[in-house]
């Protein structure tokens, strides 16, 4: 399939999508937290070790012992958000779960529509990929198989 049909395609499929915005979209309005500030950075990874989590943010390293606000300041991060009002677990384990959801509904609703338009198998990475970056959602690989958490 070449390169422009691929576009085409994806242009369309992200047209009919509009995901919510993480976390506002995900929390009640009326929440307030402590303010917390998150380096801007492109290379977001996690990983957690004996004494906690860590969130990477381009080298940087942030500690954090409750790995539900690592997980929160991860999927931040990966939204390029730079300032938040952390909230109470509760909340910010709801706003993940909700997230995660969203995501598996727009990755499942990304391959309906895929076989729809008939792309090939060999060419549905390079859609789907082509399909998030339109609509500016980085690729959570580990929300695909979110069945294993970090709590």
């Amino acid at each position: 399939m070449e390169e422009e049909r691929i576009e085409s395609i994806s242009r369309e499929i992200a047209a009919g999508i509009t995901p919510k915005r993480f976390p506002d979209d995900f929390l009640d309005q009326n929440q307030k937290g402590e303010i917390t500030r998150i380096p801007a950075g492109t290379e977001v990874s996690m990983y957690r070790e004996l004494e906690g989590v860590f969130v990477m943010i381009d080298g940087e390293r942030l500690f954090f012992n409750q790995p539900i606000f690592a997980k929160f300041i991860f999927y931040c991060a990966k939204s390029g958000i730079t300032e938040v009002h952390v909230p109470e677990a509760k909340d910010a384990k709801k706003a993940i779960k909700g997230l995660e959801q969203e995501i598996n509904g727009i990755l499942f609703s990304i391959d309906q529509e895929m076989e729809k338009y008939r792309v090939p198998e060999i060419n549905k990475r390079e859609t789907l990929l082509k399909i998030l970056e339109i609509l500016r959602l980085s690729y959570y690989d580990d929300i695909v198989s979110s069945e294993e958490d970090l709590w």
